[in-house]
């Protein structure tokens, strides 16, 4: 009986283990979703994305109870790229992608059983959702070298609004819808190119005419600031001139008084204003007493006369 009561004890302790096993389960907190079952049906649910739900737990042992797991962790699907028309009949090559998870264990195990099917599920209404809600907006709204009049995060909401819609009568929730890329086909390039050019042509324009303006109003006030800087001047010189008018007809009542010297001060004015620069006169020298003495020679001056003395 010794011999065997090792045997014994490793025995139970196995079978201790087991049965462990078969009744425990652990709830792994932020990524478990734990669904337990009894004979098939849904009879209790535990989320491990709460903290307070995480844990360790029993339950009965297989076939009364067992438990059914999913990864609570955001799952992330993208669709095909597919070519679709815009609102102005333009072509665009979109491929969108979504981030969803589980909401409701019961309802995903009701409608969707597993994730894989859950993901075919999402990605199928992704795809519907992308091709309803884009054809309602231009091109502009979504290709647009203008960041402020693109509409591409208002286009993510109602598409991840439209798949909750329908997807939370499954248990799910979208929680994130993004556009991964835009494409355009050769005809669509080319169209948004000659858009882009109209655009930019109507801006040039719009900018030259402001411009325009704006010279137009410059020229206009310039004119205006010098008429009247002009009109300003001439006051002042007329001013200036009738105070020369005023002051000459003074100097004229004395140059009548004196007329032989107004002549004199008039002929030196003359000179002054004529000998400024180097200047040669040339003058005959026949009018100058000193040069006489070169024509007529030395001379001296007659004797004066005597009268005769009376004997």
């Amino acid at each position: 009986m010794r011999k065997h009561l090792g045997m014994i004890l490793l025995a139970v302790v196995t079978l201790l283990g087991l049965l462990f096993y078969t009744i425990a389960y652990v709830v792994e907190e932020g990524q478990d979703i734990v669904l337990v079952k009894t004979f098939g049906a849904p009879t209790k649910d535990l989320d491990g994305r709460k903290p307070v739900q995480a844990g360790l737990y029993f339950k009965w042992p297989w076939p009364i109870q067992e438990v059914v797991r999913y990864d609570g962790r955001l799952i992330i699907v993208e669709d095909d790229m597919e070519q679709l028309n815009t609102r102005d009949s333009r072509d665009l090559i979109a491929t969108l992608y979504c981030g969803w998870k589980i909401a409701d264990a019961r309802k995903f195990q009701a409608k969707r059983k597993t994730v894989e099917n859950a993901m075919a599920a999402v990605k199928e209404k992704l795809k519907s959702s992308k091709s309803q809600i884009m054809r309602e907006y231009d091109m502009v709204d979504i290709v647009n070298t203008d960041p402020s009049k693109m509409r591409i995060p208002e286009i993510e909401k109602r598409i991840r609004e439209n798949m909750n819609e329908v997807l939370s009568q499954d248990g799910i929730e979208v929680a994130v819808v993004g556009v991964k890329n835009l494409g355009l086909s050769d005809l669509a390039s080319k169209q948004v190119i000659q858009a882009m050019q109209a655009e930019r042509k109507k801006m040039k324009d719009t900018i030259e005419a402001e411009g325009d303006a704006q010279a137009q109003a410059i020229r206009e006030w310039a004119k205006a600031a010098s008429d009247k800087i002009l009109a300003f001047a001439r006051r002042k010189a007329a001013d200036i001139r009738g105070e020369g008018d005023r002051a000459a007809a003074e100097t004229y009542k004395k140059y009548h008084e004196h007329p032989e010297f107004a002549i004199f001060l008039r002929e030196l004015e003359m000179l002054r204003s004529s000998l400024k620069s180097k200047t040669v006169l040339l003058l005959d020298g026949m009018d100058i007493r000193a040069l006489k003495f070169l024509r007529d020679g030395p001379s001296t001056p007659p004797p004066p006369k005597t009268e005769p003395t009376k004997k």
